[in-house]
């Protein structure tokens, strides 16, 4: 995350009220409470990131706290030589190795097919199911070919929580 994507986000996260009329009571105040930004992902596609206010607070903390020892780098998460970000998925597989548990658990694909089951499980609405591909950043078909989970797996869950 570049420390100019934050800053973006803080002037445009404002609501249309037209837009907000058509959502239920619940997702209004999810809109009202949460920071929406998007950073650059593979072959530079915006990849959305939402954001709690004390998630905000904490990163323009952090950006005082960068200020005050006068960091320069362009990233807010940048290594010590500051001329690169800290990669994801490295960061996962330290703090994985470092608790002990297995790092291949711990990677983004993973938590792709842990969101596409439970969508599954949870019987959202196909527009819903395409939304939530689009903010992990990858195609409906790809959602629904790939990460989710054969039928039988999504019967035994329902079955049983119904049980």
């Amino acid at each position: 995350m570049k420390l100019s994507d934050f800053h973006v986000h803080q002037k445009t996260n404002s609501a249309d009220e037209e837009v907000l009329a058509g959502l239920t009571t619940t997702e209004q105040r999810l809109v009202h409470i949460l920071s929406r930004m998007e950073i650059r992902g593979k072959m530079n596609r915006p990849v959305p990131i939402l954001l709690t206010p004390g998630m905000v607070c904490s990163v323009e903390r952090l950006i005082q706290l960068r200020k005050a020892q006068s960091i320069k780098s362009s990233y807010l998460f940048a290594t010590p030589n500051g001329q690169r970000p800290y990669r994801g998925h490295d960061v996962l597989r330290y703090y994985a190795g470092v608790a002990g548990v297995e790092s291949t658990l711990f990677t983004a694909t993973n938590l792709r097919k842990q969101f596409a089951t439970l969508s599954q499980a949870m019987e959202i609405s196909k527009m819903d199911q395409d939304q939530l591909a689009t903010f992990l950043g990858h195609d409906i078909r790809i959602h629904r070919n790939v990460y989710r989970r054969p039928i039988g797996v999504i019967q035994k869950a329902k079955v049983a929580s119904i049980l």
